[in-house]
């Protein structure tokens, strides 16, 4: 079958069409026809040939195979038999990435292996099925699975959102972000929205965003998180950045406040923290990520989504947020397009190979 592959290190223009074979399901798993999938920043870190590197020198086959499992979490596809909403991930291949990696080769000069990315026909864990709500089209449908699981997960299972609590979201304006905006109207919070434009800010707040902080214009945002706040600071930080924003971030959480961070975009060195400013506040500091998790805590979090959010999504009030819809055939226009950060809510790809 077709499908998009990476047969060499570099970015974007490294992405071409080639032929592999049709997966075949192991036991628990469903073959499945993919219809659209959802562009996300792991993805598109995957293909960088930093990445490469850092399993060379790092060592990191085993956590490698230990992550096999995270190969469901974002294509939207078409039971062969049952049409349905699935999850599966972009990416396919961790697994056979083990593969090719016996065959890599290598040398202090280069690093050559085969990633494969969007194609027709993919295999997922029985676990990881999500409905389709109710009159949702496969692309609008697409939007939902890895960002809304992500910002449940983060919003309501971790941080345990309670009403009358203030939220500080950065990253607002992308596909997790646009998420949880919508996810903390829902349950009662209120939203200070963190984000690099006016125009992704005035998206925020017909989100039903509270409070806006530009942080091109405003670096350290902890001034405006505490005027907002009448000097409290946020219940609950939502961070995908990590260590460019961690001192601002300790400067705007509350007391007992509640700090999540899921990404590390920022980077993930901190140089010479002083732990005491966390302990002062008693802050709860939890790190998670989602891809890594087992079948059946991702089950549970699909459950417990489409019981509490679905109902929403048929009735409008939770929307998916679609920025652009590519080809499969597009897919290096669709990555040099995240990189740019410029998308607001999800980046689609749509199966025309």
């Amino acid at each position: 079958m077709k499908a998009i592959i990476q047969n060499g290190p570099g970015g974007p223009e490294t992405l071409v069409t080639g032929e592999v074979d049709i997966p075949i399901p192991k036991e628990d798993e469903i073959l499945v026809k993919v219809e659209y999938s959802a562009l996300n920043r792991a993805d598109v870190m995957q293909v960088s040939i930093r990445i490469l590197y850092l399993i060379r020198e790092k060592g990191l086959i085993p956590l490698l195979q230990e992550a096999h499992q995270s190969l469901d979490q974002n294509a939207q596809a078409m039971l062969l038999i049952i049409s349905m909403n699935l999850m599966t991930t972009l990416i396919q291949t961790i697994a056979k990435l083990l593969h090719y990696f016996q065959e890599v080769v290598m040398d202090s000069n280069s690093i050559y292996t085969i990633f494969i990315f969007c194609h027709r026909f993919a295999t997922v864990h029985k676990d990881s099925i999500m409905d389709l709500p109710k009159d949702f089209e496969f692309e609008k449908a697409a939007a939902i699975p890895e960002v809304w699981c992500t910002a449940f997960q983060i919003l309501v299972q971790i941080a345990q959102v309670q009403k009358g609590d203030t939220v500080l979201i950065h990253a607002a304006a992308a596909g997790v972000g646009t998420s949880l905006i919508q996810l903390c109207k829902k349950y009662g919070a209120t939203v200070i929205a963190v984000s690099s434009t006016d125009e992704k800010l005035q998206f925020c707040k017909e989100l039903g965003a509270d409070h806006l902080i530009n942080y091109k214009i405003n670096p350290d945002f902890s001034p405006s998180v505490l005027e907002f706040t009448n000097n409290k600071g946020a219940d609950i930080i939502l961070d995908p950045v990590s260590a460019s924003n961690f001192l601002f971030n300790v400067n705007s959480i509350a007391m007992d406040g509640r700090w999540i961070i899921y990404g590390q975009m920022g980077g993930s060195i901190v140089d010479q923290f002083n732990l005491g400013l966390l302990m002062r506040k008693r802050v709860n500091l939890q790190f998670t990520t989602l891809r890594n998790r087992t079948y059946q805590y991702k089950g549970d979090l699909i459950k417990r989504l489409q019981s509490e959010c679905f109902q929403d999504f048929e009735n409008g009030s939770l929307k998916p947020i679609i920025d652009r819809v590519y080809g499969f055939s597009e897919v290096q226009e669709a990555h040099k397009y995240m990189e740019s950060n410029e998308s607001i809510g999800k980046i689609l790809l749509r199966q025309d190979l």
